[in-house]
C-alpha cells in the first residue's frame, strides 16, 4: 500500500454493500497513485463494508470524480464521509 502523509491527506469512508465495497475497492486499488486503500474489519454475516480512501489532497477531485461515477454505475446506495 502507498505511504501517504496524513497531515496532507484526507480521510474518505465509504460504506457500501459486500459486494459493491469489493467493485469499489478494486476501481480505487487499481487507479494507482489516486489514493491508499483499505478495508475496515468487520463481523462475519454483515451486510455493509467500509473502504478507507487516505487521500492526497491534490487528488481530492479525481477521487471525487471516480466516485460520482461509481455512484451512477452501483444500483443502490453508498455513503461517502469525508474527514
Amino acid at each position: 500500500m502507498q505511504e501517504i502523509d496524513s497531515a496532507d491527506s484526507t480521510l474518505i469512508t465509504i460504506r457500501a454493500r459486500k459486494q459493491e465495497s469489493a467493485f469499489i475497492y478494486a476501481v480505487f486499488e487499481a487507479s494507482e497513485n489516486i489514493c491508499a486503500c483499505s478495508t475496515r474489519a468487520h463481523v462475519t454475516g454483515d451486510m455493509m463494508r467500509d473502504v478507507e480512501l487516505n487521500v492526497p489532497v491534490g487528488m481530492l477531485n479525481e477521487v471525487r470524480h471516480t466516485l460520482g461515477q461509481l455512484r451512477a454505475e452501483i444500483e443502490g446506495d453508498f455513503y461517502v464521509i469525508e474527514s
